[in-house]
């Protein structure tokens, strides 16, 4: 497994975390 290959993973499932979660605390509570 090459360590790029796993930090992109990573990376993408941080995005889609922050997209699903982290969108909702930006725009709801300061």
């Amino acid at each position: 497994m090459d360590f790029i290959f796993l930090a992109a993973t990573l990376l993408f499932y941080a995005v889609t975390v922050a997209m699903a979660a982290g969108c909702d605390k930006l725009g709801g509570q300061p």
